[in-house]
């Protein structure tokens, strides 16, 4: 009937399963990084879900040709699709990044290193104050320049006074 579903309620029920163990894993990878603050923890656990839940309605398909017993999953990949989609919006959102070119200086980092900026002048004032964590999403060998990532960075950079 609707999307392959037998009823509404059916299809209501596929969403409300799949939603509660997206919960469930945003969670455990939050609790994985008890190191990060609260929003970098936050950020990183819906991309590793998302990543999960791509990963998982990619490998339905060809697991239920491999093994037969997972062809009762087959009916769940447009659900694990559709929250695939849904976290991946509210991971991306309002993200954008930033790339600085790095002429003499020497700046080495990790692979999935995180780091903290200090913007001293501010155009107005900011209740979380001068610092801000930014996701370091350059290559460690690339050396000519540095790309950073943040969420809600426009909101960060339009406060910036390049006086």
């Amino acid at each position: 009937m609707l999307f392959g579903t037998k009823s509404k309620k059916e299809l209501l029920t596929r969403h409300t399963v799949i939603g509660c163990l997206a919960v469930f894993l945003v969670f455990l990878f939050w609790l994985s990084r008890p190191e990060l603050s609260f929003d970098v923890r936050v950020w990183r656990a819906l991309g590793d879900t998302t990543f999960s839940f791509l990963f998982i309605t990619l490998a339905i398909s060809p697991l239920a040709k491999l093994w037969k017993p997972a062809i009762r999953l087959v009916p769940w990949r447009r659900e694990t699709g559709t929250w695939f989609a849904l976290l991946a919006l509210s991971h991306a959102e309002k993200t954008c990044e930033v790339s600085f070119g790095l002429s003499a200086e020497k700046f080495e980092f990790l692979a999935e290193q995180y780091i903290r900026v200090n913007v001293p002048k501010l155009l107005y004032p900011d209740p979380k104050g001068i610092s801000r964590i930014f996701s370091i999403a350059s290559s460690p060998n690339d050396k000519n320049k540095i790309s950073m990532t943040r969420k809600f960075i426009l909101r960060i950079l339009s406060a910036i006074s390049y006086k």
